[in-house]
């Protein structure tokens, strides 16, 4: 009997004692796992536009047309070509496909049967819903039967620069003496010799060479006149 009382006891003591923690851990409720939520990936944006060739190139032959058409809800493409400056804006076309293209080729593009001037590339793209997204790369330069044109690189700019002038005085002119003027001599005259003059000599030893009485008439008469033959 005692045996039994001592049982009850224990089992109510055991009921009444706090639980351990690894069993309370265990009765624990279980919350559920949190699901992780999927990273939005982002499509690329539409993306339509011509590589190659590019705006201003010099083409000859056939040219590969590269080409990006990468967009949303696509439908179908078309590549067209006009002229330059063109009123009317003419487009010509070179190819249509329902086939995107991501940065490749989509048609080599034959220019030898055009003729040699500046054209213009248009890649337009159709959506699904009706609506359309264009590009246009302009001044393609054709020459297949014309030279090709060599860009000259522009001259580089002169800066003028300003020339620096330094004043020169100028030498004052020498002071003018004037020379006095020289007087004129007058050179003394020369005296006149008579070049026929005749001695009163000449005269008697000439007429008394050849004739001794004629000089003594001479004489004679020169005393009587006075004249200075008589004195000879």
């Amino acid at each position: 009997m005692r045996y039994l009382i001592s049982l009850v006891l224990f089992v109510f003591l055991a009921a009444s004692l706090p639980k351990s923690a690894v069993q309370a851990r265990q009765e624990q409720p279980t919350q559920p796992a949190l699901l992780s939520t999927p990273s939005l990936i982002e499509l690329p944006a539409n993306s339509v536009q011509i590589i190659s060739p590019k705006a201003g190139q010099a083409l000859q032959g056939s040219v590969p047309v590269v080409v990006d058409t990468t967009a949303t809800n696509f439908q179908s493409v078309e590549l067209t070509f006009g002229y330059m400056d063109d009123p009317t804006e003419t487009w010509f076309w070179i190819h249509q496909g329902i086939q995107a293209v991501t940065g490749t080729m989509l048609v080599l593009w034959d220019t030898s049967k055009l003729t040699d001037g500046n054209y213009q590339l248009r890649l337009q793209v159709n959506f699904t819903d009706g609506s359309q997204q264009s590009v246009i790369v302009k001044d393609l330069r054709v020459r297949n039967y014309t030279p090709i044109e060599t860009s000259t690189p522009a001259p580089p700019t002169v800066v003028p620069t300003a020339a620096i002038t330094t004043a020169t005085a100028a030498p004052a002119p020498a002071a003018f003496t004037p020379t006095p003027a020289a007087t004129p001599t007058r050179a003394p005259a020369a005296a006149f010799k008579n070049p026929v003059s005749v001695s009163r000599q000449n005269i008697l030893s000439s007429v008394g060479a050849r004739n001794p009485d004629r000089v003594r008439i001479i004489r004679a008469r020169a005393g009587l006149s006075g004249c200075p033959l008589a004195q000879a």
